[in-house]
This record gives structure tokens, C-alpha cells and sequence, in this order.
């Protein structure tokens, strides 16, 4: 009588892209309780939480880094941000005093954006 062997393992996650990711932060504002997301979490916190899911330590900082940057450059380039400001501190700061609501919105279209070959 033949025998079988079964291997059990952790399959890798696919590497997501910039507007999955954006799409997860907006959906995680969703549970934002209150209009404004206020100081703590920061935006790019949040970004680091959708990020967190795929990557860990090194690779998770430097992604929400990235991802910060873009959202940050998206919103400048619509001329939300200022110069001064379309950094992902400066984002963060301005994040800080926004509607939610406008925040996902930012978040979904930054998404559609990358999704459609935006970078």
C-alpha cells in the first residue's frame, strides 16, 4: 500500500501595487471614527498599516516611504499640496487637519491614478 506525504507551507504573497495599496488605506480610513483623522494616526501611518500586510521591518518602511511620496506628488501636481508641503511630513501635516471623507477620496483617485499607468 502506497503512502502519501503532504507538505504544508505559506504560499508568498503577490507584490501588490502602488494602487492596491492605496486602495487598502482608504478602505482602512473607512474606520476612522470622527471627520478629521487628527495627529495620530498619521496618514503615513495608515499607509504603513496597508503596507504591513505584504512586507515587514526594512522593505514595509521603505514602501510606505514610497507611497507617501507618490500621494504627496499626486496631490501637488493637483495643486492641493504646495511645494513646500508635498513631502510625506508635510503630507501627514496637512492630512492631520482634513476631512476623512476627503482623505479617501484623495486616496482612490491617487489610486486610479497609478492604476491607469500614472506615475
Amino acid at each position: 500500500m502506497a503512502t502519501a506525504t503532504l507538505t504544508v507551507g505559506v504560499a508568498a504573497l503577490p507584490d501588490p501595487t502602488d494602487a492596491q495599496l492605496f486602495e487598502m488605506a482608504a478602505a482602512l480610513l473607512g474606520a476612522v471614527p470622527g471627520p478629521k483623522l487628527g495627529e495620530t494616526p498619521t496618514l503615513s501611518t495608515v499607509l504603513g498599516w496597508s503596507c504591513s500586510v505584504y512586507y515587514t521591518d526594512a522593505a514595509r518602511e521603505a514602501r510606505t516611504e514610497h507611497l507617501a511620496g507618490a500621494l504627496a506628488a499626486y496631490l501637488e501636481t493637483w495643486h492641493v499640496l504646495r511645494g513646500n508641503q508635498a513631502t510625506p511630513a508635510g503630507l501627514d501635516a496637512w492630512a492631520s487637519t482634513a476631512r476623512v471623507t476627503f482623505l479617501r477620496t484623495a486616496l482612490s483617485a491617487c489610486a486610479r491614478h497609478h492604476a491607469a499607468g500614472g506615475v
